[in-house]
């Protein structure tokens, strides 16, 4: 049984890229968002200078780091 209720793909991808763009001097955010229209559902993007660049999609946000 997975650890998390949901994929967590785009949380690790969102996190690594993040951190690659950190290293090289570039300041990103990333953005969480949660569903529960159907069922409980997350997504991770994030946003460089303000404009997201992978969306959260119908996900509302939740936090940003």
């Amino acid at each position: 049984m997975p650890r998390l209720p949901a994929d967590s793909r785009c949380l690790a991808q969102s996190l690594v890229l993040c951190d690659l763009l950190a290293r090289r001097g570039l300041a990103a955010t990333l953005i969480i968002g949660v569903s529960t229209e159907d069922s409980f559902g997350a997504h991770a993007g994030w946003s460089w200078t303000g404009v997201p660049l992978l969306e959260t999609g119908k996900f509302g946000r939740l936090t940003e780091l």
